[in-house]
């Protein structure tokens, strides 16, 4: 599961929780801080499987777009898996 989700950040909730053994998101920090500071998507910090990683890039194209998905589609393009792939990108900008 990589991008948006909106089905709540607990437990039982969580995407992990839900059985996406792959997750890299951001969470509603990002939003909050976007806001208060200033647009922070780029080369920023988001989770993936429960801890805190960098990464470079826009985080709505680059990162949960492309760059996780398709290394992800690519390790395992030989086994069944399903991906999860909801897109955050706004078209009122």
């Amino acid at each position: 599961m990589f991008g948006k989700w909106h089905l709540g950040d607990n437990y039982p909730y969580r995407r992990g929780d839900r059985g996406f053994h792959e997750v890299v998101r951001h969470g509603w920090v990002l939003e909050y801080q976007a806001g208060l500071i200033g647009e922070r998507f780029f080369d920023d910090t988001y989770w993936h499987n429960g801890t805190t990683q960098k990464y470079k890039g826009y985080c709505c194209t680059d990162v949960f777009l492309f760059r996780r998905p398709w290394n992800f589609i690519e390790e395992k393009q030989n086994d069944p898996f399903f991906l999860l792939y909801p897109t955050r990108a706004n078209m009122d900008h």
